[in-house]
C-alpha cells in the first residue's frame, strides 16, 4: 500500500476523514442537442441554465434543451457558435462572447440576438475617452456593475458599456506612454469586487480599477519582480467570502492575495511540496463554506481551504466509476440558485453536484483509485472498536477501511486452505466483547478470528450452523446471535458450537432469519419470511407474530426484512407491506401502528436497514421518518446518495453517531448531523408558447397573452427550476375563468392546453413542487385576453336582435295586410304560412344553440354542455335516488404525437378517437371532449359495475383501432359513481384519481376509485 501521507489531507491543522471518499457526479445531456464540449455556464434572473458549447448556444430547463445556432439567413441569429463568455444581466437579457464573432445581446422576449460586432478593431482609447465602434475578435470574460454597466475582456482589449449604453463604448488599450493604462490587451478575465472596484486578468498579470478611478494600476504584478504575476496569464478570478482574492493562471496553477495587503500566496500541494497538480487553472469557486474549488484544464478539480491553501481533495475523472467527474479537463463551472454545482467539461459534457449536503461519503470500488473498495457489491458493514470500518464484499471477502487513508488491507478468501476464509462472499460481520472478529459466509458457513490471530477458525455445517448466514447480533450480555436461512441460533462458547433457537413448545422454527434486535428486556426479535418472531428469555422459547386477515391492527405482512428497538423502547418493523411499529404485546397479542399509512403511504415500504440517528429520526437504505413529525424524506442520488440496490442487512453505525449503508455499488457513510431536507422552492417559468401548432417567442407572454379571434388554439409549456431531481416535481394548472377545478400533473405532461376559448379574459396559474413535493410559493401567473370576432361582439349581437326585430315587424304588418285583403281561404294559408316560417326559425335556433354546445374538432359536446348535463343528472338523483356515473378519459402519450408528427396529426387522432367514443357509448350516454386530449362520459341510471363494462368497451376500442400516421394508440379511463350527498365536483375529482392511477399502473387500462 502507498504510504499513509499520500490519501490524508488537513483542515487546521486537523486531519479529514473520507477525504478519499467519491463525490456524486451526475451527468446531464442530450447528444444531439448538447455539445460535450462545455465552455460557459449561466443562469438567469428567472432560473434558466444556459450552457455555451463550441456549437452553440444552449438553454436547459431540467427537462429540455433549447439550441440556439448561427443561421446565415437570419442576421438576428447567435453570431457564432463557438461561445467562450456568458453573462447574465439584471434585465434578464443574456450576453455572448464568442471565439471570432465578437458579441451578441440575447433578448428573451423576442428570442433575438443583437450583434455587438465582429472582426479585429485597432482603435485605441485613452482611460475615460468614449468611442462608438463595435467591440470584436474572440471575447474572454464579461462583467456587470451593481449599476448595469458591463465591461468585456477580449482579445483587443477592454470595453465598456454604461448602463442603459448612454454614452456608446468607451475602448481601453495598452498604451505605453501611458503607465496607468492597461498592462496587456489580452485581457483574460474579469472580477467586481464587493467595493465595485474591477479587476482585470490579462497576459501581464493582474491590474486594478477603483470605482470612480479612470486608471489601471498594477497588484502584485511588478515586472522587474520575477516571482510576482507580471509573467502569469490570469484566465480566472474569484473573489472568496473571506475577502480573499483567488487567482487561476495557465501554466503556475492558483494563488491568492491577502485582503487589503495584496500580499500574493500560491497553492502547493502539500504532499508533493508542488505547486496544485496542474498548471492550467479554468474556474474558481467557493461552494462549500471555507473551501475552494480549483476548476483545471487537465487534472480535474482541486478543493483548498480558504483560510491557508491547504489541499483537501482531489476530484479526479475514474474511467471505472460513471458517477465520477466525467473528464479532467474542466471549461466552465457554476453554482446555481439552489446550490447546485454545475461542471462542464472540454469533451465530456455537463454534470452536476450538491455540494451543500455533505453527509454522504460514497465509497466505490476503482480500478484506478487503490484507496477504493476492492470490490463493489458490499454485503455487510461493520465498526471496529479501534475505528476501523470493515466491508463484506460479494466474491472478495473483507476489506479493512481507514477513515483517513481508505483501503489498507483486508481478508481475503483462500477455499479449502487452513485458516483462511473459505468464502468470499461476507453476508454479516460483528465483534464480541473479547474482541474477536465474527464473519458469516454465502456458503461456508461462520469464521472467527481470535483477537491478536492471524488465523480464521471455520465452524461448519457440523457444528449446528448452516451455511448460509444472513445477520450476526451481539446481545448485551455478550452472546452471538446468528440469523441464518434456516432459523435463529446462538453461539455456546462452552461447547464450541452452535445451538438452535427453539419455539416454545419445543417445534422448530423452519423460517429464513433477515434482521435481529434486542429490546431492554433482553429479547432477541427477529424479522423471518414466516413473521415476526421474539426470543423469550425466560421461556427460552420463540413466540411467532403474523398477519391476521380479520385485524386491521395485525402486522401488515409475514415478510420482515427490518427492525429496530429505537431510545425509547418501541420496536419498528419493516415489512414487504408497509412500515410497522409495535404498540402493545402480551406474549399472545400483538398490535401494530401502521407507519405507512400515517405517512400518507398505507402499504408503501419504507426500506428495511434500520437505524435510529442522534435525533431520533429513523434512517432506512431508502428514506430518513422523523417520527416527531411522522413526515419521511426519500434518499436518492440528488443527495449525493448512490450505492445501487441495498442488501438487507447490509448496514450498521459507528461509535460517533455515523451509519453505514452498503449495496451492490459501493457503501454509503452518512453522518447524519450534517444531512438537511432539500427546502429549495423553485421558480416556475413557461417554457414555450405555440399557436395553433405554431411556436412563438415567449415574450408575447409578457405583460398579456392576446389571442386574435383567428387563432383557436393555444400551449404553454412551463417547468419548475428545481436542477436536482426535476422528474420527482409535480405540477398543477388552473385557467381563472374557465376551469372548475386543478389539474395535476407530472413531469411527463409539462404543458397547458386550450382552446375555443369564448372572448375574454383568463390567468393561467401553474404551482409546482420541488424533488420531495413541497409546493413552491413561486407560482407562475399568464394573464390571457381572447379578442371576439365581430359577430362575438356585443353591439353585434344587438344589431342581430334589432335587425330579427324589425323583420318580423315588416312582415307581421305585411302579412296583416294580405289577410285583411284576401279571403278566409287566403288567411288560412297565410296562418300555415306563418307556421311554417316559426318552425324554421325555431330550427335555425336549435342549429345555433348546437354549435355553442359543440366542440369544433371533434364534433363532440363541449366543456359547458358536459357541465349543464352533470348539473341535471345531479338534480335529477337528488329527485329520484338513481346513481350516475363518469368516465374521465385520457389519451396516453399524446404530447408525443403532437411532439413527433405536429398539431394536425394530433388533431387527427382526436377526431378518430371522438368516433371510437360515440360508436361505442350507449343511446342515453352523454359523451364530450372535457379539454385537451380528455374526454368525458355521463352515463345515466347506471351503477358502477355498468360503468366500467361501458369504460372497458371504450378502451378496447381505442386500443384495437388502426390510426392513420400514428398506427396504434391507447388510453386510459377513471371511473367513479355518485355517492350520498356528494358534489359533482368531487365525482369529477375522484374520477380524475382513478384515471391518475391508470396512468400510474401502466396506462391502457380502467381504475375506479376505490
Amino acid at each position: 500500500m502507498p504510504p499513509f501521507s499520500q490519501f490524508a489531507s488537513a483542515v487546521d491543522g486537523k486531519l479529514t476523514e473520507f477525504s478519499f471518499a467519491e463525490p456524486y457526479f451526475e451527468n446531464i445531456g442530450d447528444a444531439e442537442l448538447l455539445d460535450s464540449t462545455i465552455t460557459s455556464l449561466a443562469q438567469d434572473p428567472k432560473g434558466w441554465l444556459w450552457v455555451g458549447t463550441q456549437h452553440g448556444l444552449v438553454r436547459y430547463d431540467g427537462y429540455r434543451f433549447r439550441k440556439f445556432v448561427h443561421d446565415d439567413k437570419n442576421p438576428s441569429s447567435l453570431p457564432g457558435d463557438y461561445v467562450t463568455a456568458l453573462m447574465s444581466a439584471q434585465d434578464g437579457k443574456l450576453w455572448v462572447g464568442t471565439l471570432s464573432n465578437g458579441l451578441a445581446i440575447f433578448d428573451p422576449k423576442t428570442e433575438r440576438f443583437n450583434h455587438m460586432g465582429g472582426g479585429a478593431t485597432d482603435t485605441v482609447v485613452r482611460p475615460g475617452a468614449a468611442a462608438t465602434s463595435n467591440v470584436g475578435g474572440r471575447v474572454w470574460a464579461i462583467i456587470a456593475e451593481a449599476s448595469g454597466g458591463v465591461w468585456v475582456g477580449a482579445n483587443e482589449g477592454l470595453d465598456y458599456w454604461s448602463a442603459g449604453n448612454t454614452h456608446g463604448i468607451q475602448h481601453f488599450r495598452h498604451d505605453g506612454a501611458q503607465a496607468d493604462s492597461l498592462a496587456d490587451d489580452r485581457v483574460r478575465s474579469l472580477l467586481i469586487d464587493h467595493e465595485g472596484s474591477l479587476w482585470v486578468g490579462g497576459a501581464s498579470g493582474l491590474q486594478r480599477r477603483k470605482a470612480g478611478s479612470g486608471h489601471f494600476e498594477r497588484i502584485a504584478s511588478d515586472p522587474d519582480d520575477p516571482a510576482s504575476l507580471a509573467s502569469q496569464k490570469i484566465m480566472t478570478i474569484f473573489e472568496a467570502a473571506d475577502g480573499k482574492l483567488w487567482l487561476g493562471t495557465i501554466a503556475s496553477g492558483a494563488a491568492w492575495l491577502d485582503p487589503g495587503t495584496y500580499k500574493l500566496h500560491w497553492v502547493v500541494d502539500q504532499f508533493k511540496l508542488d505547486r496544485t497538480t496542474h498548471g492550467w487553472i479554468s474556474k474558481i469557486l467557493e461552494p462549500q463554506s471555507g473551501r475552494i474549488w480549483l476548476a483545471t484544464f487537465g487534472g480535474g478539480i482541486d478543493v483548498v481551504q480558504s483560510s491557508n491553501g491547504k489541499l483537501i481533495q482531489h476530484i479526479r475523472h475514474d474511467a471505472t466509476n460513471a458517477s465520477s467527474l466525467a473528464l479532467n479537463h474542466i471549461g466552465a463551472m457554476l453554482v446555481d440558485a439552489s446550490g447546485l454545482l454545475w461542471a462542464g467539461t472540454w469533451g465530456g459534457g455537463l454534470q452536476k453536484f450538491l455540494p451543500s449536503n455533505q453527509s454522504f461519503y460514497l465509497l466505490k470500488h476503482s480500478a484506478e483509485r487503490n484507496q477504493g473498495l476492492s470490490s463493489p457489491d458490499v454485503h455487510s458493514v461493520l465498526e471496529l472498536r479501534d475505528g476501523r470500518i470493515l466491508v463484506g464484499s460479494d466474491g472478495n471477502g473483507i476489506d479493512i477501511i481507514d477513515r483517513y487513508a481508505g483501503l489498507i488491507g483486508g481478508y481475503r478468501p483462500f477455499p479449502g486452505q487452513p485458516g483462511k476464509l473459505h468464502d468470499g462472499t461476507i453476508t454479516s460481520l460483528a465483534q464480541t466483547q473479547d474482541g474477536a472478529l465474527w464473519a458469516g459466509t454465502q456458503q461456508a458457513g461462520t469464521f472467527r478470528l481470535e483477537l491478536g490471530s492471524k488465523q480464521w477458525q471455520s465452524y461448519p455445517t457440523n457444528s449446528g450452523m448452516p451455511d448460509v448466514v444472513n445477520k450476526f447480533l451481539v446481545a448485551k450480555n455478550g452472546t452471538l446471535w446468528v440469523g441464518t436461512a434456516g432459523g435463529l441460533s446462538r453461539w455456546m462458547p462452552q461447547q464450541q458450537r452452535f445451538e438452535a433457537a427453539i419455539r416454545v413448545g419445543g417445534a422448530s422454527m423452519n423460517a429464513a432469519v433477515y434482521n435481529l434486535a434486542e429490546d431492554a428486556q433482553g429479547r432477541i426479535w427477529a424479522g423471518t419470511d414466516a413473521g415476526l418472531w421474539a426470543w423469550d428469555p425466560d421461556l427460552r422459547g420463540l413466540i411467532g407474530i403474523f398477519h391476521e386477515n380479520q385485524r386491521v391492527d395485525s402486522l401488515a405482512s409475514n415478510l420482515v426484512q427490518g427492525l429496530l428497538v429505537d431510545h425509547s423502547g418501541r420496536l419498528w418493523v419493516a415489512t414487504a407491506d408497509g412500515m410497522e411499529r409495535l404498540s402493545s404485546w402480551d406474549g399472545k397479542r400483538a398490535t401494530f401502528e401502521h407507519i405507512s399509512a400515517m405517512l400518507g403511504k398505507p402499504g408503501k415500504s419504507f426500506g428495511e436497514n434500520l437505524v435510529e440517528d442522534k435525533m431520533g429520526r429513523i434512517w432506512t437504505d431508502s428514506c430518513v421518518i422523523d417520527p416527531k413529525t411522522m413526515h419521511a424524506v426519500e434518499l436518492g442520488k440528488a443527495d449525493g446518495y448512490d450505492i445501487g440496490s441495498s442488501w438487507t442487512g447490509s448496514f450498521g453505525s459507528t461509535h460517533d453517531g455515523l451509519i453505514l449503508s452498503g449495496g451492490t455499488q459501493g457503501v454509503a457513510i452518512i453522518d447524519t448531523e450534517k444531512f438537511s431536507p432539500w427546502n429549495f422552492e423553485p421558480q416556475v417559468q413557461a417554457s414555450e408558447l405555440t399557436i395553433d401548432g405554431k411556436s412563438f417567442p415567449l415574450g408575447l407572454l409578457d405583460p398579456t397573452l392576446i389571442l386574435e379571434p383567428d387563432q383557436r388554439n393555444f400551449s404553454i409549456g412551463f417547468a419548475a427550476l428545481d436542477f436536482s431531481a426535476p422528474q420527482k416535481s409535480r405540477y398543477s394548472y388552473f385557467l381563472k375563468g374557465y376551469d372548475a377545478e386543478w389539474t395535476h400533473v407530472n413531469a411527463d405532461h409539462l404543458s397547458a392546453n386550450y382552446g375555443n376559448l369564448w372572448p375574454g379574459k383568463y390567468t393561467l396559474v401553474v404551482r409546482a413542487s420541488n424533488r420531495l413535493g413541497v409546493w413552491s410559493s413561486h407560482e407562475l401567473h399568464i394573464p390571457i385576453l381572447v379578442l371576439p370576432a365581430y359577430w362575438q361582439t356585443w353591439w353585434f349581437g344587438l344589431l342581430t336582435l334589432m335587425s330579427l326585430m324589425a323583420a318580423i315587424w315588416v312582415g307581421y304588418r305585411w302579412r296583416l295586410q294580405k289577410v285583411q285583403r284576401r279571403s278566409t281561404e287566403t288567411k288560412r294559408l297565410l296562418e300555415k304560412l306563418v307556421l311554417d316560417r316559426t318552425a324554421e326559425l325555431d330550427e335555425k335556433n336549435k342549429q345555433l344553440e348546437m354549435l355553442s354546445v359543440t366542440d369544433r374538432l371533434t364534433g363532440l359536446y363541449n366543456r359547458l354542455k358536459l357541465d349543464l348535463t352533470l348539473e341535471a343528472e345531479y338534480g335529477r338523483y337528488i329527485r329520484s335516488g338513481k346513481v350516475f356515473s363518469v368516465i374521465l378519459m385520457d389519451v396516453d402519450h399524446f404530447k408525443t404525437v403532437n411532439d413527433t408528427y405536429g398539431h394536425q396529426v394530433g388533431d387527427m387522432v382526436l377526431e378518430a378517437i371522438a368516433e371510437i367514443l360515440k360508436a361505442g357509448v350507449r343511446d342515453h350516454d352523454v359523451i364530450g371532449r372535457w379539454g385537451g386530449e380528455e374526454f368525458l362520459v355521463v352515463c345515466p341510471d347506471t351503477d358502477l359495475t355498468e360503468a366500467l363494462a361501458v369504460a372497458e368497451r371504450l378502451r378496447l376500442g381505442v386500443a384495437t383501432h388502426h390510426f392513420a400516421v400514428v398506427k396504434n394508440k391507447t388510453s386510459s379511463f377513471g371511473v367513479a359513481t355518485i355517492r350520498s350527498k356528494e358534489m359533482i365536483s368531487s365525482l369529477v375529482a375522484r374520477a380524475d384519481t382513478a384515471l391518475y392511477c391508470a396512468k400510474q399502473n401502466g396506462r391502457d387500462r380502467v381504475e375506479f376509485e376505490r
